[in-house]
């Protein structure tokens, strides 16, 4: 457990073994942003007892607007920050071994900051991983940039499919599955697929089942596995290669938890790294894991039930108040531990170990 003491907005991993943090505060322009380092206890998959057992600090900073997103860009000591004001993402810099100040990179010359032009619904924008030197970024379905990290510069401009009608949504989740392919979530359900190599506009792969509640997507490591869900718990596994080819997962143990609905604003879906199992939070202060069912063909219902509750920040909450929530939740890339994130501030790294059959 680790005590952040405000709520966390955006997160992200450094490398395997750090977390970067951005969190509100008490003041209105002084928004905190942290890397913590994990325990080596967790990291190093060693169930001794050890030195490197509690989280801490590397190094840190703050922004005058709210950071809403940010992806740490791998095998270097740089991330991209998306804040509340602009669908504009900057390039900060992390601490290093002469300073442990995380700050942005002011010189426009050597790394100016990357610009959406389109007119976008107002807000900030999501961004994907980084693949390569090949980033992602939008805030609305209007536009999408497609970015390169090194020369900070945008290289295409993505526009999404537009009928007569259609309306504008909110860009919820951006995913690159490879470098030249990239998938694109509204929050309407509508699902994306665009190839950079091709000139063409992007292709609608999914149309929602249920346009209005808020969705959101998640992906395996490997790139292969799609899961969009809804807060309505529309929750459908999808072939990144065939989106022909998907699945519906109904969770029938879910009365329970969607009496909780108008408290998911902070609704989040994330997937394992083997695609083996995902996880859902938002809707109080506990995460709920399921196992991803086999396939028995395309276009097929499996019902789950849930396989596992952390209900670690409701337990340990001094006030023990139905109020608290989890705003965020990830699996650790590798290995089979999640570190979520709640309300009150607080930060828990936990493992769950099915029972081997």
């Amino acid at each position: 457990m680790f005590d952040i003491k405000h709520t966390v907005t955006a997160a992200d991993w450094v490398d395997g073994k750090g977390l970067l943090v951005a969190t509100e505060t008490a003041f209105k322009d002084k928004f905190e942003l942290m890397e913590l380092h994990l325990p080596d206890k967790i990291t190093d998959n060693e169930n001794s007892l050890k030195k490197g057992c509690d989280f801490h600090v590397r190094s840190g900073g703050f922004s005058a607007i709210m950071i809403d997103c940010l992806r740490h860009i791998p095998r270097t000591r740089r991330c991209l920050v998306s804040t509340s004001d602009t669908s504009a993402i900057q390039l900060w810099e992390l601490g290093n071994d002469t300073t442990n100040l995380i700050q942005p990179l002011q010189d426009k010359s050597v790394c100016p900051s990357l610009h959406s032009t389109g007119d976008s619904i107002a807000g900030s924008s999501k961004i994907s991983n980084v693949c390569g030197q090949s980033v992602a970024f939008g805030a609305s379905s209007d536009l999408v940039v497609i970015a390169d990290v090194e020369m900070c510069k945008n290289v295409q401009e993505i526009v999404l499919p537009d009928k007569p009608g259609d309306q504008t949504h909110r860009i919820s989740d951006l995913y690159m599955i490879d470098c030249s392919t990239l998938l694109c979530c509204t929050s309407s359900g509508n699902l994306f697929k665009y190839d950079t190599r091709s000139p063409q506009t992007a292709v609608c792969a999914w149309q929602s089942r249920n346009s209005n509640t808020l969705w959101r997507m998640a992906n395996a490591d490997s790139g292969n596995l799609v899961m969009l869900a809804s807060t309505e718990y529309d929750v459908f596994c999808v072939s990144a290669g065939d989106f022909e080819n998907w699945m519906q997962i109904d969770i029938c143990d879910s009365e329970q938890i969607l009496k909780n609905i108008h408290m998911a604003k902070q609704f989040c879906i994330q997937c394992r790294g083997d695609g083996k199992q995902f996880s859902l939070s938002g809707f109080n202060g506990n995460v709920y894991v399921y196992k991803v069912p086999k396939s028995q063909g395309s276009r097929t219902c499996q019902s789950v039930k849930t396989e596992f509750v952390h209900d670690g920040h409701m337990m340990n909450s001094s006030s023990q108040s139905e109020d608290i929530s989890v705003v965020k939740h990830m699996w650790l890339p590798g290995k089979q531990i999640v570190v979520s994130m709640a309300t009150d501030g607080s930060l828990h790294a936990w493992q769950h170990r099915p029972h081997s059959k």
